[in-house]
């Protein structure tokens, strides 16, 4: 378990590498990692790569999510899970809304030939990417307090996230620097829904 002052220390510096990262991007357009791979997956044929990959950032869509966490929010709900409930709607509200808020401060603009998938907003950080990783960690921790399951399935997730990060890669709609910061900024959602998770709190003017 990770206590609050390393929760905060891990936070600041986070936070400190997305105003940088953010910063140097909206003054200088961009790092040169960021065109070399826009151009690996904008100048090949992969066509099939890119089928395979729509589908599998479809399950960081926000309907997706919620098609999948509503069930099991009813269900924790019913069964008075009030703890384990609280932690997935923190993962997905951490990570949705700290996400959006630093698209509109740093307003930047996404790769030229991401018109072809569809996509909304501006690009730094991806929210695919922050969400999914945040969602799918979170969900895989609580299923492991759980049925006592196997750490192997927290391993699983991250892999996950990371690979709903690469499709945003594939599709062209975000640039490398996105995705990264995009997916530290769910394993820090995570890691704070989490934290919350095992000090107990739970949203109890909405559940008692």
């Amino acid at each position: 378990m990770i206590d609050f002052f390393t929760l905060m220390i891990i936070t600041i510096i986070v936070f400190f590498a997305i105003f940088l990262f953010g910063i140097i991007i909206y003054k200088k357009g961009g790092f040169k990692i960021d065109y070399r791979v826009r151009e690996i997956f904008y100048n090949y044929n992969l066509e099939y790569l890119k089928k395979i990959m729509n589908k599998i950032t479809e399950f960081a869509n926000i309907e997706v999510i919620s098609m999948i966490s509503v069930p099991i929010l009813f269900y924790l709900i019913h069964e008075k899970q009030y703890i384990e409930a609280t932690t997935i709607i923190f993962s997905i509200m951490f990570s949705f809304i700290s996400s959006q808020l630093l698209k509109v401060v740093f307003r930047i603009k996404r790769p030229t030939e991401s018109q072809k998938y569809s996509h909304i907003g501006y690009s730094f950080p991806s929210g695919h990417s922050s969400v999914g990783m945040s969602f799918y960690l979170t969900l895989s921790f609580i299923l492991i307090k759980s049925i006592e399951g196997s750490m192997a399935i927290l391993a699983l997730a991250v892999l996950f996230g990371i690979t709903i990060g690469i499709s945003r890669l594939v599709l062209g709609v975000h640039w490398f620097t996105d995705v990264v910061i995009g997916l530290a900024l769910g394993l820090l959602c995570s890691f704070w829904s989490m934290y919350f998770y095992n000090i107990g709190y739970y949203f109890k003017l909405l559940f008692n």
